[in-house]
């Protein structure tokens, strides 16, 4: 069987979490491949970088060594359509003592019916597999700060081998203090204009650690095979205010460059933005490449003269090039990564043209579920300038696809003009077409609440309710499910409303607390979206009776008021209950003689919470009453004997 190899790039910001929780994850984000738009088929190589990122929230005070993140490379060989490969690992901690293990999880693209790991060429004894992940337990066995190299073979149940690369950095303690920075995500673009000014290199986001700390500076390489000067000026910026805070005329290739920030420029704890730009020369021949990476940050405490110089991470492009001014350069590519239309996408794209215009966008689809690629299309490029050279084509609409639900797709396209630009392809996304399963109703529990925060006072009109929402995961198996809301309505209305919003944080059930009034009867509902953007139906409804202090009967009345019984079949009487109750009702006219009654056991129809019961005008033996007024008195008792009666004035027409 022929496949399709391709070329892919991954780059994943995993978000930080406290430090006994860290569990680093890397997964595929971005494919890119010159062959993409041809039927050509050689063996290559797929290339991933990923990154991750430590908290430093949870730092032991007694100790002043912080942790921190690094990048890595992550490739497969051979990538072929119906190959096992790995799709996500996930390392459990990233900074750990001597003798501790790690838990590496594999999540691979098919199931297996062979597998082999090597973590630095030392086969791995202490793995599991089950249900399409791997699960390796790995024991350090140095101090310090080292790159680990993971080999994993596989072999599915076809017996197709595959082949991942993996690598992952550990900082294993030995007791040195250290000061470090934290590199959070980085950007790099792949091109740039040649003889453009402050042109976008790579952004990053860096961080300090909770100890305020002064940024003296950063060392950059450039490197390039026939040592060419490419550059005149090297900046780097606030993303945020636009501020430059350090900047190097000398840019030699293939040396370090050290550049030096502002007096007194400091690290955040937070996230910071930063942009690395360059004046390009107009001399390099279009085509030149390069690699950039940026191989440490220096810093010091501001309470005292102790300095670190670290190298917290390369920033690495791969390969940089240098392109005419008239080829346009995709700054950025992505489509939403769940969508649920079948028939079109929403492609987001942002590129920077600076000579002539870009008239058409050429594309086709590869679907890698079925390892298959659509034909070849062409679409008018219609863009909107955003800067003074930058154009977007945001959430713009590419229609009468064909599209496939529960199929994972990537985009592949360039943008035709004077000079064709590179052809690139978005992240991956998957088509869930279908909303998310009915969920539960909502399990509701009620109990009194004693006091508002901070106060003494009694509040007994109010009432606590905690809600139990259903999240499992196989109300949507496909985009997963995103959001749930609660909504509520009186029981006398139809009228709904959200009372409780948020993301769904769980894949079993979410606890909710809610204060509410506890003065009325209210029904409460659940629906969940999932990451498409579709919503379930509504779930079953769950009635409430929140009136823990009220009367045993809250409403009566009846409609229409007053009743034409020669017209009008019926009139409805509708009443409301604190709790089932046994219900008698008794009809006199105005004299106070009696015309009919009715009888109702608790929790039957008529003895319940809501209730609504028909009266065709008839007397108790079945003719029809004369015009005029009738006296309606509803008599209930609950399963304490607690009794209450309650009148109402019913109008007659004839």
């Amino acid at each position: 069987m022929r496949r399709l190899f391709i070329m892919a790039l991954f780059l994943l910001a995993v978000c930080s979490s406290v430090y006994a929780a860290t569990a680093d994850n890397y997964k595929l984000d971005m494919i890119r491949s010159s062959g993409y738009l041809t039927l050509a088929e050689s063996p290559t190589y797929s290339k991933f970088s990923y990154l991750s990122d430590m908290s430093i929230a949870d730092i032991d005070q007694t100790s002043s060594y912080y942790k921190y993140s690094t990048f890595g490379l992550m490739e497969v060989s051979a990538f072929a359509v119906g190959d096992p490969y790995v799709v996500t690992m996930t390392v459990s901690k990233r900074v750990l003592s001597l003798g501790d293990s790690v838990t590496i999880d594999l999540e691979v693209s098919e199931e297996l019916v062979a597998w082999a790991t090597q973590i630095n060429h030392i086969s791995q004894l202490n793995i599991t597999y089950n249900a399409g992940h791997i699960l390796i337990s790995f024991q350090p066995q140095s101090a310090g700060e080292q790159t680990y190299v993971l080999n994993a073979d596989l072999w599915d149940l076809e017996w197709n081998p595959g082949n991942s690369v993996l690598s992952f950095n550990l900082y294993v303690d030995d007791g040195e203090d250290k000061i470090l920075q934290t590199l959070v995500t980085e950007n790099m673009f792949g091109e740039i204009h040649v003889g453009r000014q402050k042109a976008f290199v790579t952004m990053f986001d860096l961080r300090g650690t909770n100890t305020q700390n002064i940024w003296d500076g950063l060392t950059i390489n450039i490197t390039q095979k026939d040592g060419l000067s490419l550059f005149d000026k090297a900046y780097l910026v606030e993303s945020l205010s636009g501020r430059v805070i350090a900047s190097s005329s000398v840019l030699p290739s293939n040396q370090a460059i050290y550049m030096s920030t502002n007096e007194r420029t400091t690290l955040s704890i937070q996230n910071s933005r930063y942009e690395l730009l360059f004046d390009v020369k107009s001399s390099p021949p279009t085509g030149t490449t390069f690699n950039l990476s940026v191989s440490q940050f220096l810093s010091h405490q501001v309470s005292g003269i102790q300095k670190s110089s670290q190298t917290t991470g390369s920033i690495m492009s791969g390969t940089l090039k240098i392109v005419p001014q008239n080829q346009p350069i995709i700054m950025k590519a992505k489509i939403d990564q769940y969508t649920p239309a079948l028939d079109r996408i929403t492609l987001d794209i942002q590129a920077e043209i600076l000579q002539g215009s870009v008239t058409q966008i050429r594309f086709h689809l590869t679907d890698l579920t079925l390892g298959s690629q659509s034909a070849i299309q062409t679409r008018p490029f219609n863009a909107v300038l955003i800067s003074n050279d930058r154009y977007a084509m945001s959430n713009s609409m590419l229609d009468s696809l064909q599209l496939s639900h529960n199929h994972q797709y990537v985009f592949v396209f360039e943008l035709i003009g004077p000079a064709n630009s590179s052809i690139v392809s978005t992240n991956l996304f998957l088509v869930d077409a279908t909303p998310p399963n009915k969920p539960n109703s909502l399990a509701v529990q009620t109990y009194a609440l004693n006091s508002y925060p901070g106060s003494m006072t009694v509040k007994s009109s109010l009432m606590g309710l905690h809600f139990l929402v259903d999240t499992r995961s196989l109300l949507d198996p496909e985009s997963g499910l995103l959001r749930y809301k609660i909504m509520k309505k009186a029981s006398s209305t139809p009228v709904w409303h959200d009372i409780v919003s948020a993301d769904v944080t769980s894949l079993n059930a979410i606890q909710v607390d809610y204060i509410e009034n506890n003065n009325a009867i209210n029904d409460y509902a659940l629906m969940v979206q999932n990451g498409s953007g579709l919503w379930s139906v509504m779930s079953d409804i769950n009635e409430v009776d929140l009136r823990s202090n009220g009367a045993l009967i809250d409403t009566l009345f009846n409609s229409p008021n007053p009743f034409d019984s020669a017209h009008q079949r019926v009139t409805t009487i509708y009443y409301s209950l604190r709790t089932n109750a046994d219900v008698d009702l008794y009809l006199y006219d105005m004299y106070g003689y009696f015309i009919r009654k009715w009888h109702f056991a608790s929790g039957s129809i008529g003895g319940q919470m809501i209730n609504a019961v028909d009266w065709d005008g008839t007397n108790q033996v079945g003719d029809k009453v004369s015009m005029g007024g009738y006296i309606l008195i509803l008599k209930a008792t609950d399963s304490t004997g607690s009794t209450m009666q309650k009148k109402y004035s019913i109008g007659v027409m004839r």
